[in-house]
């Protein structure tokens, strides 16, 4: 038999994660956005390039520089996926799921938004190559988008398999 929560307990509880939530934020925004941050942009633009190679788009790199076909574009900072992974790691704490299904799911958020971000860069270098006139298009709109909607149906598929308290919050 279930004890009854009280409001308060509820609000603390929701209190507690959105703490949480903008601590991990507070520790993490300096970090990817700081001007002095390490980039992992050549790493990125390294499996790009060989994922590309892969599916037959001929691509070189240097740096973070990924070339090919007259077209180059820059794997910039702001395009490591983190936005992604703090956007569907802020869903997941505030969920009312156990700690460790929330653990779970942060990891799985951020393998699930790199190879997202992976996935994203590379059509972004076709779509550079065989359809230069679209690039903005699907830089600026549809992968916003696409993104965005990806983040949802991760967190959805996370939240479908955690049991969640039946006392709600």
């Amino acid at each position: 038999m279930s004890v009854p929560t009280s409001r308060s307990t509820l609000a603390m509880g929701l209190a507690w994660r959105i703490l949480v939530y903008f601590g991990f934020v507070v520790l993490s925004v300096p970090l990817l956005r700081g001007g002095d941050r390490l980039t992992h942009g050549h790493i990125l633009a390294a499996i790009t390039t060989m994922v590309l190679e892969l599916i037959g788009v001929p691509a070189t790199r240097r740096g973070d520089v990924i070339s090919g076909a007259g077209f180059s574009m820059q794997v910039a900072p702001v395009c490591d996926g983190a936005d992604l992974a703090v956007i569907l790691g802020l869903a997941i704490l505030l969920s009312p799921a156990p700690w460790r299904a929330r653990i779970w799911g942060l990891v799985t958020a951020l393998i699930a938004t790199q190879l997202l971000n992976i996935g994203r860069l590379v059509c972004m270098f076709a779509v550079g190559v065989y359809l230069p006139q679209h690039f903005d298009l699907f830089h600026q709109v549809l992968w916003q988008a696409i993104a965005i909607m990806c983040c949802v149906a991760i967190y959805a598929a996370w939240l479908s398999r955690v049991t969640l308290p039946a006392d709600g919050l």
